[in-house]
């Protein structure tokens, strides 16, 4: 068994490298006790800071986490700097790749399919 897609919100000014490494204590504990695995390889933090980033060593047991920029969360990709400009190019990408794929299949479907497809055109 394991606990996918877990995610732990910290945030604070001080000690914060020790409160997120006894948070994951406890968290890795309670895991081993209700027989879930965490996989360090895929575990991973990112920082949201308006400071010089800070030198943390996060800890799981005595393996380090690793840091990214950049991650997805509920199919939105957060980003460390808090721009969205990836989120946007994975959303525009997405629309081109449906709008051709609608553009071919137009000529084969009836304008009543068309409209369910495609809403907005009622």
């Amino acid at each position: 068994m394991f606990a996918d897609d877990t995610n732990i919100f910290i945030s604070g000014l001080d000690f914060i490298t020790h409160i997120i490494n006894s948070e994951l204590t406890t968290v890795s504990t309670w895991f081993n006790a209700n027989l879930l695995s965490l996989n360090i390889k895929k575990t991973n933090y990112i920082l949201f800071s308006n400071k010089t980033d800070p030198d943390m060593q996060i800890l799981i047991g005595n393996e380090k986490v690793v840091r990214v920029f950049q991650t997805k969360f509920l199919g939105i990709i957060i980003q460390a700097n808090l721009k969205w400009n990836e989120h946007i190019s994975l959303v525009a990408n997405k629309t081109v790749k449906t709008l051709g794929v609608m553009n071919k299949i137009k000529h084969f479907l009836t304008s009543a399919y068309l409209k369910k497809l495609v809403p907005v055109l009622d």
